[in-house]
């Protein structure tokens, strides 16, 4: 369908799938989803107008290992297995 839009008319319109406001089947509404979040503690950062690439990686690297022990202290409250692992790539 995509592709016959774009022959036509020369542009590729997104197809639009949601629930209907009375209904579930059809509609523009978002479709319901559960969204899980968790906060961790704060990482402190100290402001740089240029800050060095050694700066931004130590942070990133600190800001990925808390995220991951984040995933595994949380993950089995929400139903994820405990032998999964979060993997970066």
């Amino acid at each position: 369908m995509q592709e016959w839009g774009k022959k036509k008319m020369g542009i590729s319109l997104p197809l639009i799938y949601g629930r209907g406001y009375f209904q579930m089947a059809l509609g523009l509404l978002p479709i319901n989803a559960n969204v899980n979040v968790v906060v961790g503690k704060p990482i402190e950062v100290t402001k740089t107008e240029t800050p060095e690439k050694e700066v931004v990686d130590r942070i990133h690297k600190k800001y990925m290992e808390e995220l991951a022990n984040l995933f595994d202290e949380h993950k089995e409250r929400f139903g994820v297995s405990k032998e999964t692992r979060l993997i970066f790539q």
